[in-house]
């Protein structure tokens, strides 16, 4: 009985960080730092300073980590709970440990299934704001409140160092800088290809962290 509570368990852990994930993702948080997040609420571990305040900020985060941590709690005591009721002798242990990472391992190949939880995704977002439990977040909410972030223009000129790179080689989302539209002759090129190359006295509109925009527009000072 208790390795069925304990498997029982573990499934039901693995649903609550995605659909965690899931709700972060609609409050504006891209997926990789969504997925990150719910995992370190759900465990209690893992923040990092500037990723917890990510959550501490928003009200609707908040929320949503407080639901984790609280579930996470009891999931994991559950489970350790059930796996020391199940080691009663040496041959239950190891049938134990067996199923366990027998499981882990299905869970895990499931959860890297690209294509299946692209569409767990979709069903429970759509249940989420069905339901109203969480707001999604506006394109201008998300402006407004990505403290340091913004949309600005950067001119093309001799000795930037974009100059002759394609978009892709520019490497911009590393620096977190989205290209949004280019202005380049006379033409008006909105989400540029990544194979884009930039020419002189091209224009582009980006958003992403100012600090780093500036950087662009303005190469020869120190910013």
């Amino acid at each position: 009985m208790s390795l069925i509570i304990m498997i029982l368990t573990v499934i039901a852990s693995f649903l609550v960080v995605r659909i965690g994930a899931v709700a972060f993702m609609l409050t504006g948080l891209d997926q990789e730092i969504a997925i990150f997040q719910a995992l370190s609420a759900f465990s209690g571990t893992g923040f990092t300073t500037r990723e917890s305040e990510l959550i501490a900020v928003h009200p609707q985060r908040r929320k949503i980590a407080s639901a984790l941590i609280v579930l996470g709690n009891v999931g994991i005591v559950t489970i350790i709970a059930s796996l020391v009721n199940s080691m009663n002798s040496r041959l239950h242990t190891v049938i134990v440990l067996a199923v366990f990472s027998a499981l882990m391992f299905v869970l895990f190949r499931l959860l890297s299934n690209r294509r299946l939880m692209e569409k767990f995704t979709e069903k429970v977002g759509r249940k989420i704001i069905k339901e109203g439990w969480i707001r999604p977040v506006s394109y201008e909410e998300l402006l407004l409140h990505a403290e340091g972030y913004g949309v600005s223009q950067v001119s093309i000129e001799e000795g930037n160092p974009l100059l002759g790179k394609t978009l892709v080689g520019a490497e911009l989302r590393k620096n977190d800088i989205l290209v949004l539209s280019i202005e380049h002759g006379t033409q008006y090129i909105a989400n540029p290809p990544a194979d884009f190359k930039f020419g002189l006295k091209d224009r582009l509109v980006c958003f992403g962290k100012m600090d780093n925009i500036r950087r662009y527009a303005y190469p020869k000072e120190e910013i």
